[in-house]
């Protein structure tokens, strides 16, 4: 059947590039409740040169049918189905592998962006040639759409002003302190910001600490963040969906498969502390940061890591992080 949304929202104008500027890695399992209007908020969008990348995770509901029906009417979105569910994480890497453009920018089946999403994240980008991530702040919304909470990537806004710099992600700041704010607070929205997609290749695949792909996201940013810096726009840009997720059967979705090489998934919180930690140090340590700076981040970081589970246990609670 067809969709009116869709047919409203395609562009009149379509880009002369054969190579798209921008590709939007599309992930899915099951998406139908929410698809029609994460895919409008991404045919909308006021930069146009891009391409959509949608994998699908062998869903079982109408998830087919709404992608080819909008594939068929847009020319910049190629529909790619897994035989079977090959897990979450390994599908956010694969639509990195299909895709073709110098810029990447994943978007979960459930989220929705603003129409400016691109074109702001491009112009960050574009003013900021030595940064490879560009990311805006975000909000929650409910299954209506409505926004429910404020978020943001800069801890800066809860600050008082002679604070606010040392507590601000990007911008003018250095990597060991954006390394070392980003240890502390391990918000993983920036995962969903705008990427220069070369950036991205070496660190994929993702890594699993867990079962239940815990940490996998806060990993690998804090391995990219090793390597690059980023430049954050202090807007809304990205609505992140507030909901229970649905899945074929319990943790479906999130499962690392029949995976022996990682704990399980009730892993104590101490346990889930040393192993993030371990790994990180090792990043660390094949990085190419100076001995100084390696030496730095090897005292800061148990360091910091003691100071969070003390302010935890005095139920001390990070704003804006998930």
């Amino acid at each position: 059947m067809s969709s009116p949304v869709f047919n409203a929202a395609l562009p009149r104008d379509r880009p002369s590039r054969t190579v798209p500027r921008v590709s939007i890695g599309l992930p899915v399992f099951n998406g139908a409740r929410y698809l029609r209007g994460c895919l409008t908020s991404i045919i909308r969008q006021t930069f146009r040169d891009f391409e959509l990348v949608i994998s699908d995770n062998a869903s079982q509901d109408e998830t087919p049918a709404i992608c080819q029906e909008l594939a068929a009417r847009d020319a910049r979105v190629r529909y790619v189905r897994n035989p079977t569910n090959i897990g979450i994480m390994e599908n956010f890497a694969a639509v990195v592998g299909l895709a073709r453009g110098e810029l990447f920018a994943w978007i979960g089946s459930d989220d929705i962006w603003d129409q400016g999403f691109l074109e702001t994240l491009v112009e960050a980008l574009d003013g900021s040639p030595d940064a490879s991530l560009a990311c805006g702040n975000y909000d929650w919304i409910d299954d209506a759409g409505e926004s429910r909470r404020l978020g943001s990537v800069q801890l800066a806004r809860w600050a008082p002003k002679v604070a606010a710099p040392y507590l601000r992600l990007g911008g003018a700041n250095g990597r060991l302190h954006n390394l070392c704010l980003y240890w502390w607070w391990r918000n993983p929205f920036p995962i969903y910001g705008l990427f220069r997609r070369a950036s991205l290749i070496p660190l994929l695949p993702f890594e699993y600490l867990f079962a239940d792909c815990r940490h996998a996201d806060n990993l690998m940013l804090l391995r990219f963040l090793l390597h690059h810096d980023l430049v954050v726009v202090d807007r809304v840009l990205f609505h992140y969906r507030l909901k229970e997720r649905e899945f074929a059967g319990p943790g479906s979705y999130y499962a690392a498969g029949a995976r022996t090489d990682v704990p399980a998934a009730t892993a104590r919180p101490t346990t889930e502390e040393r192993a993030l930690l371990d790994r990180v140090l090792r990043a660390v340590e094949e990085s190419t940061l100076s001995p100084v700076e390696r030496g730095i981040l090897r005292l800061a970081f148990p360091v910091l890591s003691r100071v969070r589970k003390g302010c935890a246990s005095m139920k001390w609670h990070l704003r804006g992080s998930r």
